[in-house]
């Protein structure tokens, strides 16, 4: 990546640090920028910091996953995993690199928002928690995708005078007093549904999107009010 692009990367990041106060580290590969604010809470060592890799697979991640102590153990076991701290999130690292993206969605229970960057099929995943807990952004613009945990870091990184507002997401908020997923109040930068996955493809740059949980009679967009 140019210094240019690095340089207004980091920025856009350093608008998440009250979200991720401890410290903060970033790599870049294949042309993609991967960057983490830490809060450092079951690992306080450098071994939990993100982005994590393993197997030419990075992870970013903010949330907390209830069951990594049982999916660790299972990983051990039948895997031979070789996990390098003790924090919850290089479980949804190995589960990914050993079970794929849907069954590792369907073993996890917890709040997270994540970002996987597979370099060995050059895709980046993207996945939110099933009720939409965390939220996750996303931005098609310019013959690429970007992503953060809050729109200001997407604003900062575009720039707002280049963003154009989306007149029909000033509408839904004027009528529901919030915006409904997958808008938000920009043209080409989306919020990821609740329960929901996306692949995107460096090469073709096409990009799939998957509902990978839904409670039966609700939609899962209605429970994004409180985020928005």
């Amino acid at each position: 990546m140019q210094n240019e692009k690095i340089e207004n990367s980091h920025s856009a990041l350093h608008t998440l640090t009250h979200r991720g106060p401890d410290s903060w580290h970033f790599e870049t590969k294949d042309g993609l920028y991967l960057g983490h604010r830490r809060l450092s809470i079951l690992d306080l060592s450098p071994n939990g910091r993100q982005p994590m890799q393993a197997d030419g697979v990075y992870l970013t991640v903010n949330g907390e996953i209830y069951n990594y102590r049982a999916l660790r153990q299972e990983l051990i076991d039948n895997h031979q995993a070789d996990f390098v701290s003790q924090s919850d999130s290089e479980v949804l690292l190995h589960g990914y690199i050993h079970w794929g993206i849907e069954r590792l969605l369907d073993r996890v229970d917890g709040m997270f928002a994540l970002s996987l960057f597979d370099s060995r099929i050059r895709k980046v995943i993207l996945a939110r928690d099933h009720a939409g807990i965390k939220p996750l952004y996303y931005g098609l613009r310019e013959g690429g995708l970007s992503w953060s945990s809050e729109l200001k870091a997407l604003e900062r990184f575009y720039g707002t005078s280049n963003l154009v507002i989306d007149k029909t997401a000033v509408y839904d908020f004027m009528t529901y007093l919030y915006v409904p997923c997958p808008k938000t109040l920009y043209r080409d930068i989306f919020k990821l549904e609740p329960g929901h996955f996306l692949t995107y493809d460096l090469g073709t740059q096409e990009l799939e999107k998957t509902r990978y949980w839904s409670l039966a009679g609700l939609e899962p967009v209605g429970l994004d009010a409180a985020e928005s």
